[in-house]
């Protein structure tokens, strides 16, 4: 595979030609790159998933797509998820087979979320002989071990999806509108130019691109001097923080004074001048509302039996309330 022999010798590294096992099929082309060039068709950016199919056929259904000829699609519309398809639910299968249908045929793009990327270093440690606990963490192991059952007696499957995952982009910039999974990080998307990862990405900690990746698919995350234990961090915040409102997730054990400027710079504040922005990632809340003007995360914690988050995207510069969508529909979304 001419990708993966381009990474071994661009890193001198004695990684495997096939790192996933031989698929079963070949990817396909229909699929391209996502590009840093303006659109002149409505996005409908969606959040995590997480293996509830059925959630996800509510929604498309609901955003008005039809399936014909074995995939969901709508006229005019790309649909852009934002990663986290595996793990947790109980219908992975069938959410990664609807996925797939619609990117390979040009009806969606899917970008990588952290538990796909904990399903490729899996994959990538094995082959390699290194323990996976060097890489993914006894809580998401078991996470994934929930994908790996879905696909027992589709193995072959299961390595064409990793083979398939290993070329999704890491993001998408469509000019007027951006998204990432966890968070938009410009020094950090700036080590992918091709948006897409190399096989020693995965597994070589010596690599800058391995800690970049865990920072746009996982998110910064930051600790206090009082507590060992590393949490995340409000990174799109443009205000001051104190540590208590500074943590992503309620931490009681967390003061309310000022948080260093040292750690602050796990922060990567996105200024209103810049385009509208879509993560997932977090599991708010408070879902059907933008962060900020022109921020918003369309993960409304579908993990935890919340429903699924989308946003359709038409051009403007200032999010609009009237155009998220969930489903199951919540009572405070004004469209459903």
């Amino acid at each position: 595979m001419d990708f993966l022999f381009r990474a071994r010798r661009e890193t001198c590294a004695p990684f495997p030609d096939n790192p996933f096992g031989q698929a079963t099929q070949t990817w396909s082309k229909k699929t391209s790159l996502p590009r840093h060039s303006k659109l002149d068709r409505t996005l409908d950016w969606i959040g995590d998933i997480h293996g509830n199919a059925e959630k996800l056929r509510g929604l498309l259904l609901s955003l008005g797509y039809s399936e014909n000829r074995g995939f969901f699609s709508r006229p005019g519309t790309l649909a852009v998820f934002l990663g986290d398809m595996l793990n947790r639910g109980p219908q992975i299968l069938e959410t990664t087979r609807i996925v797939r249908s619609m990117c390979d045929n040009g009806a969606a793009i899917f970008l990588l979320g952290n538990h796909e990327l904990y399903a490729l270093r899996d994959a990538a440690a094995t082959k390699q002989n290194i323990p996976v606990r060097h890489f993914v963490s006894e809580k998401h192991g078991r996470y994934l071990l929930s994908s790996k059952q879905a696909f027992a007696g589709r193995e072959g499957e299961w390595q064409d999806l990793l083979e398939w995952l290993f070329r999704r982009p890491i993001a998408f910039d469509a000019g007027g509108t951006r998204g990432v999974h966890a968070c938009w990080h410009p020094s950090a998307l700036a080590r992918f130019p091709s948006q897409t990862l190399r096989f020693p990405d995965l597994i070589d900690r010596r690599s800058l691109r391995f800690h970049a990746i865990q920072i746009l698919l996982e998110g910064p995350s930051t600790v206090h001097p009082s507590t060992p234990k590393s949490f995340r961090v409000r990174w799109w915040t443009r205000s001051v923080q104190t540590w208590k409102n500074f943590a992503y997730s309620h931490r009681g054990d967390l003061p309310g004074t000022r948080v260093p400027a040292l750690r602050l710079s796990a922060a990567v504040p996105y200024t209103t001048a810049e385009p509208p922005l879509f993560f997932g990632h977090y599991g708010f809340s408070k879902p059907a509302s933008p962060i900020a003007p022109n921020i918003a995360c369309l993960d409304y914690a579908v993990a935890s039996d919340g429903p699924l988050g989308a946003y359709r995207w038409q051009g403007e510069c200032r999010l609009a309330a009237d155009q998220f969508f969930s489903f199951p529909p919540l009572p405070s979304s004004p469209r459903q």
